[in-house]
């Protein structure tokens, strides 16, 4: 008995060592972004406490009783709560089953990204993508969850602005980071399945505006300052995704159709070889995949490194397009050199008398 009483002595302070070792790795010190958006929230909170406060005041003095001032004070909360209501309700009908609602949902979104055209600010924009995030929490079935992920990556090829394009995706790509530790293994697809439709309209909406210089230095920004950092805060799971799809997504919006001609029509295939060594001249790609050669150098994990190496940097597609050289000779002749010698090596040894 005495012994299980030490035993549950000493449980205790070791799982509150446990929990407080973790708690401290988990927590990182907020930048000055984190900062002044902790202070802004902080301050609106204080500055809706006092508004509350001056009306109650100023109800007592104008003769208001007790009961006058309570039902003020509740009209004020049922205010409150019919806005998170309906904010609730916007979320519930964009990840509905039915077809209708959930159309009617998404025209609504159109309509207030439109009218807002290049007013949104970056705040907005991230409690936009957090109730976007929770749409696509809630979507069940697997054909909701691909057409909700298709739509809420047209927003960025159909409806954002150019002014307002990096601000929106840095938005996106923060939530994604932010959230990503609460998805579950049985919700994980549908968000990847979001960012891989994010990526690809993306890419869609630089080649719509034929690679402005501002537009691609505002996409490289973004994607090397939140998923491919390389920073321990950014979950590993995000870069090696890209990775995984980087590549297949940037084909896909390059050449759209010409893949299927070329496995239809074998007698066509120089002609098809020809059209993509031309888009392929126009599209800046050495720029698009800077991003994972800047993180091959700099990851500290060196899984990550080679994945980005692997995957993107080294894929034989690239040479094909004509963006990078064919190792092939290169390594041919390395190794013809090494027979070389070998051979003066074998020659120039001593075999004895």
């Amino acid at each position: 008995m005495a012994a299980e009483g030490l035993e549950k002595l000493t449980e205790v302070p070791a799982e509150f060592f446990k929990d407080g070792s973790a708690f401290i790795r988990k927590c990182t010190k907020p930048d000055k972004k984190e900062y002044f958006k902790i202070v802004r929230a902080v301050g609106i909170g204080f500055l809706m406490m006092g508004v509350v406060g001056y009306i109650v005041n100023a109800g007592f003095k104008s003769g208001i009783d007790i009961n006058g001032r309570l039902v003020l004070f509740h009209l004020m909360i049922s205010v409150i709560r019919k806005m998170s209501s309906k904010m609730n309700g916007f979320v519930k009908n964009l990840a509905s089953n039915h077809k209708h609602t959930r159309e009617k949902a998404f025209d609504l979104l159109k309509q207030f990204i439109r009218s807002k055209s290049n007013k949104m600010k970056k705040l907005e924009m991230m409690k936009l993508w957090k109730g976007l995030y929770l749409a696509m929490w809630f979507c069940d079935r697997p054909a909701p969850q691909e057409r909700l992920a298709e739509q809420l990556g047209e927003l960025f090829s159909g409806f954002i602005s150019e002014k307002q394009f990096g601000d929106f995706l840095a938005a996106f790509w923060s939530i994604m980071i932010r959230e990503w530790p609460e998805i579950d293994q049985w919700r994980v697809d549908k968000f990847l399945l979001l960012m891989r439709r994010v990526l690809r309209h993306s890419l869609i909406f630089l080649k719509k505006h034929q690679y402005k210089e501002l537009l691609v230095t505002d996409y490289l920004k973004v994607m090397e300052e939140f998923p491919l950092c390389g920073d321990k805060s950014v979950p590993y799971a995000l870069p090696y995704h890209l990775c995984d799809i980087y590549v297949d997504e940037l084909e896909t919006v390059m050449f759209g159709d010409l893949n299927s001609d070329l496995e239809q029509d074998e007698e066509n295939n120089k002609e098809v070889l020809e059209k993509k060594l031309e888009i392929a001249s126009v599209t800046p790609i050495i720029n698009l995949i800077g991003p994972f050669a800047a993180l091959n150098k700099n990851a500290s994990l060196k899984t990550l490194r080679e994945k980005c190496k692997d995957d993107v940097l080294d894929d034989k597609r690239l040479v094909e397009w004509g963006v990078v050289e064919s190792k092939g000779k290169s390594a041919s002749s390395d190794e013809n050199r090494d027979e070389q010698d070998d051979e003066d090596d074998e020659e120039e040894e001593w075999t004895g008398f």
